[in-house]
């Protein structure tokens, strides 16, 4: 063979692997195109297509753990129609279908579209022009724990989120006032214009409000850092000044002498004052980082960020009401309640999720999503120590509502001041006290006392979940 003949056929063999290459490229953009990008593309709320899935898909259904039908797409006469059975009791949570979308039918839009059925289910559909099924949602909820929250809230502002500590699943996250999801389409300008009540608002996941006492979990746990426990020695006369300003126990309660766990039952708040002249700003900035204040939680669907921080130190009124749950630290009602989980587990942190997994409209299981670690932001040590102290706080403290022959439980409570009214009343706990099963956060809005307000209805909410 010539060399000009050996350098043409070298030249064609160089052009055949290009053009191999370049084939293969196209090929796994077009695999990846309608593998990976297609249902995001088709799903997106800027396709013009997304009307006609729409149209011809009946949307997924929705379940608790238990298989309890949160949200069912009907077939009539006139087409589809979504439809929730218990109204306003799941609204904020599993959310609506109507005027625009809302919760887990907003965020989990593309598995409640997209069909997983089988190909001969698939095929039928097209070529009859028969609707096609889209994927179910079992959820982490449990609602007979979610309606019972939702009674003891009623004619009040206010929520309740509850986890499972050693899995970061959400059992119950419910929020009052409320709406109904059947009617929302034709009522939502009314809903709307009624700002007074902001139904349309999840408390549970998007309010923030001064976390109060239930804030010195964190300030004890960063006094511990830095201090011995036993050390602490304080005499309450009911009131403190701190930089020229007067800061009162609840009540102006003269509690005497205490020592920290004392001071942390009884929620004695010129102790903790005190406690703010010496801690740095630098220990309690790290371990309010550590919880995750102000960057958002690892929450689907939508959750609000919790702030904190002041711009001055020990010494000063405004880092004295600080670390008492005051100031400009704000928290929602979610965000606490994984605080109290991540003490109920021992210093890990889950991440909360509420979608258990994925499910064909033919039973077939498609995605199953599992526990993640999210942070742990304290040692096995200190969580147990506070443990005590939550529990001290239920046998002997404020929490003392909370106490019974059944199980062991710990919490603290929290009287939050707010400028629009009377207090706000908290609570964050968490039950059996041995061996953890569910974390609870309760606020009513203007409840005055958590003690009176918020104890009552955590005790009701462990009692019907244990």
């Amino acid at each position: 063979m010539s060399k000009r003949m050996s350098r043409r056929a070298k030249s064609i063999s160089r052009l055949r692997a290009l053009f191999f290459v370049l084939f293969l490229a196209v090929s796994c953009y077009l695999v990846y195109d309608v593998l990976v990008l297609g249902p995001t593309v088709s799903m997106n709320a800027y396709n013009p297509r997304l009307g006609a899935i729409e149209g011809n898909t009946v949307r997924g259904t929705i379940t608790d753990r238990n298989g309890v039908v949160l949200a069912e797409t009907m077939l009539n006469e006139n087409g589809m129609s979504r439809y929730y059975p218990y109204a306003a009791a799941f609204a904020h949570t599993v959310g609506f279908v109507g005027k625009g979308k809302a919760g887990i039918e907003d965020t989990y839009n593309l598995n409640l579209l997209a069909s997983h059925e089988n190909l001969w289910e698939k095929f039928k559909a097209d070529l009859t022009g028969k609707y096609k099924y889209g994927d179910g949602l079992k959820l982490t909820l449990d609602s007979s724990l979610q309606l019972k929250a939702f009674e003891l809230l009623e004619g009040q502002k206010g929520a309740v989120a509850a986890i499972e500590p050693s899995t970061g699943r959400i059992l119950a996250l419910v929020s009052r006032p409320s709406f109904d999801p059947n009617t929302v389409e034709e009522a939502y300008e009314s809903i709307l214009a009624d700002k007074e009540n902001a139904r349309l608002l999840n408390r549970a996941s998007q309010g923030l409000y001064p976390p109060g006492s239930t804030f010195k979990v964190l300030t004890t746990l960063a006094y511990m850092m830095d201090n011995r426990i036993d050390d602490f020695t304080y005499d309450c006369d009911g009131f403190i000044s701190v930089d020229g300003k007067e800061i009162h126990c609840y009540g102006n309660t003269a509690h005497g002498e205490l020592d920290l766990i004392s001071a942390f039952a009884y929620s004695c708040n010129t102790s903790y004052a005190s406690i703010s002249k010496s801690l740095s700003m630098e220990t309690m900035n790290s371990v309010a980082d550590a919880f995750g204040f102000n960057r958002e939680l690892p929450y689907l669907p939508v959750s609000s960020v919790s702030r904190f921080g002041a711009e001055s130190g020990p010494g000063s009124a405004e880092w004295a009401e600080t670390l008492i749950g005051q100031g400009k630290t704000m928290i929602s009602p979610l965000h606490n309640a994984m605080i109290a989980a991540a003490i109920a587990n021992g210093g890990r942190m889950m991440e909360p999720y509420i979608v258990d997994s994925v499910i064909a409209h033919d039973g077939n299981l498609i995605e199953t999503f599992m526990p993640v670690l999210g942070s742990q932001p304290m040692t096995t040590d200190q969580a147990a120590e506070l443990a005590s102290m939550m529990s001290y706080a239920v046998e002997a403290g404020t929490a003392y509502g909370l106490k019974n022959e059944n199980y062991l439980s710990a919490g603290k409570t929290g009287s939050a001041e707010n400028p629009s009214g009377a207090a706000h009343a908290w609570f964050i706990g968490y039950a059996p006290l041995d061996n953890p099963q569910i974390a609870l956060a309760v606020i009513i809005e203007h409840g005055k006392s958590g003690s009176a307000a918020a104890v009552p209805i955590a005790k009701e909410l462990f009692d019907t979940y244990l």
